[in-house]
């Protein structure tokens, strides 16, 4: 009896100890907002009581969202959190599914944008890598992940990008990466995703110009194709048949030649319009894949851009607003396009008429994505050129100028996975999907709300909040 009586005395102690170690452990587990500098103990982790925007249209008003091993556990309003999950509480919060950046510099080294400008003895033929033309190169090849701009773009709730190398006209294959902390092993999803083709000439040698970098594309392509039948022929019976030179250039465009790839163009500038057009016009000629990237004329190619099936990002760069001087001396955006000075007196109006003219075609910009929408065109966005401050403020112009919420979110999330073959894995919140979340402290289209954290890859990633001298820069471009 009394060794039976130590061992009670024993079990409760036991029971007293375990009693005061668990709750401490639960507490050291819960946290308020991401904490990326901690270890991961567990690769659980659980938002709780938060507002939850599943997929345009489709919202929690009070759930939780368990992730495990990098993907999404469970999500819904009475979810069993782990015994082993970290958790954020999410109360202030609203969980959207983590961005997607259609085509982006993010990344890749400023080194890279640097062109080769040594003199070669024939300019009309010079080298490949003196006329921009290094299709073989893969930005994977080329990501480092500690570049702050991969920190800047989770900042605005970005956690997946298509990549793609810098240079001149066809710079590489783009990759679509994960915005994670790692290096790119660990955050590649797809290296070879995209062929990159831009009108950028080489400056001094051929292609110099917009439509040299056309007629340089279509006759490497021709070319690719004709390898390929050599190849094709040579591989089935070798015998008598001398073997075919190897060229790495050509035959980084069997992909895109095969349809297996596709070719994105970028369409940015003053002549993005003009730029579709021709996308447009050299893929009908070759039948390649196309995608548009960085156009920021969109209303002037609404017809041709509605009823194709093409993939589409535009850009997130928008035009500044005047600031508070220049609006009050400003116009309604109505103007006199053939306004002529015919004295000194006109002056003044044909200063008021140029700021009035400013004015309309700031508005063509800032109503571009809503008019797209309206003609039935799916789109994502590219932040190529934009930055990272401004992307969320310009979003919210394009819905102040009649894009519709859902419409902006889809082309942040569904849209733009659907256009770079990502709907099985990411753009809602569902299981199974990978664990990419944007934390915001409100709604995303709120000028008061910002991103407080993200979770990529079912790491969070806590984000500070913009100094003040961000806040006036943002308040004074609205």
């Amino acid at each position: 009896m009394t060794s039976i009586s130590r061992f009670g005395r024993r079990a409760w102690r036991l029971v007293l100890v375990i009693a005061l170690i668990v709750p401490a452990a639960v507490q050291a587990q819960t946290a308020r907002a991401p904490q990326t500098d901690l270890p991961d103990v567990t690769r659980a982790l659980a938002i709780t009581n938060a507002r939850i925007v599943q997929a345009p249209g489709q919202v929690i008003d009070r759930g939780t969202v368990v992730v495990r091993n990098g993907l999404i556990e469970a999500v819904g309003r009475r979810v069993d959190i782990p015994v082993d999950a970290r958790i954020i509480e999410g109360d202030t919060l609203v969980v959207y599914a983590g961005f997607i950046d259609g085509l982006s510099h993010t990344g890749i080294p400023e080194a890279l944008a640097t062109p080769l400008t040594y003199r070669v003895p024939t300019p009309a033929d010079p080298p490949y890598d003196r006329a921009g033309i290094q299709p073989n190169r893969v930005a994977a090849s080329h990501y480092q992940s500690a570049d702050p701009s991969i920190s800047n773009l989770r900042g605005a709730g970005f956690t997946i990008a298509h990549v793609v190398p810098r240079g001149r006209s066809l710079p590489g294959k783009g990759s679509l990466v994960s915005l994670g902390r790692g290096d790119i092993s660990q955050n590649l999803i797809q290296r070879e995703a995209s062929l990159f083709l831009q009108f950028s000439g080489a400056g001094g040698v051929y292609p110099s110009n917009d439509m040299a970098v056309l007629a340089r594309f279509r006759q490497l392509y021709r070319e690719a194709e004709q390898q390929q039948q050599i190849d094709a022929v040579y591989g089935q019976d070798a015998r008598g048949l001398e073997r075919p030179v190897r060229d790495e250039v050509i035959e980084a465009l069997y992909p895109a030649v095969e349809g297996r790839r596709r070719v994105f163009v970028l369409a940015d500038g003053t002549t993005s319009a003009l730029k579709v057009h021709r996308a447009f016009d050299l893929q009908q000629q070759l039948g390649f894949q196309l995608a548009l990237a960085g156009v920021d004329q969109a209303f002037e190619v609404v017809d041709r851009l509605s009823g194709t099936n093409v993939p589409l990002f535009l850009t997130l760069n928008l035009p500044a607003e005047p600031d508070s001087t220049d609006k009050e001396s400003g116009s309604t955006g109505e103007y006199v396009a053939d306004f002529r000075v015919t004295s000194l007196a006109d002056v003044t109006a044909e200063a008021d008429n140029l700021r009035a003219r400013q004015a309309a075609e700031r508005e063509r910009h800032y109503g571009a994505a809503g008019a797209l929408h309206r003609a039935g065109v799916t789109f994502g966005f590219s932040t190529l050129g934009v930055d990272h401050s401004d992307i969320l403020p310009n979003l919210r112009r394009m819905v102040r100028h009649g894009l519709t919420e859902d419409a902006a979110l889809a082309a942040l999330t569904t849209h733009a996975a659907a256009q770079l073959g990502l709907s099985d894995r990411a753009g809602t919140i569902e299981p199974g999907k990978i664990a990419n979340l944007a934390l915001f402290s409100g709604s995303m289209f709120a000028d008061d709300s910002r991103v407080v954290g993200v979770v990529i890859d079912g790491r969070d990633y806590a984000v500070e909040a913009p100094s003040a001298a961000q806040r006036d820069r943002r308040t004074s471009s609205r």
